[in-house]
């Protein structure tokens, strides 16, 4: 049997009304980011950047599969989860020494986005 997958794009109706149930029933809200330069610059997105970072508490931007050869930028806008975060990624082997050199990757191409 194939199973297709599909993203889905929401509108900003869409996602505030997500972020609002999630609120009132004491949820956390995260998206996941793997195509979300993607879905920010299709024709029918109503939605900015600003938009995500204001109705969600925690999403991440892919790197590959937005240009970038590895990594991920993760935006955490619910304050109780920043507490200790980079500690949690070191004590799992998530922090890498050298990661100032992925994160020029984002720098580079949220400049060159907002050129355009």
């Amino acid at each position: 049997m194939l199973k297709m997958v599909l993203g889905t794009l929401y509108s900003k109706a869409e996602l505030t009304a997500l972020s609002e149930i999630c609120k009132s029933n004491n949820l956390l809200l995260f998206m996941d980011g793997a195509r979300l330069a993607m879905g920010l610059s299709g024709t029918n997105s109503d939605l900015s950047l600003a938009d995500i970072s204001n109705l969600t508490d925690i999403f991440y931007i892919g790197g590959t599969k937005n240009g970038a050869l590895l990594g991920e930028a993760i935006v955490i806008n619910n304050k109780t989860l920043q507490a200790n975060f980079r500690f949690h990624l070191k004590q799992r082997g998530a922090l890498l020494a050298k990661g100032r050199l992925i994160g020029v990757q984002f720098l580079v191409l949220f400049y060159r986005q907002s050129v355009f």
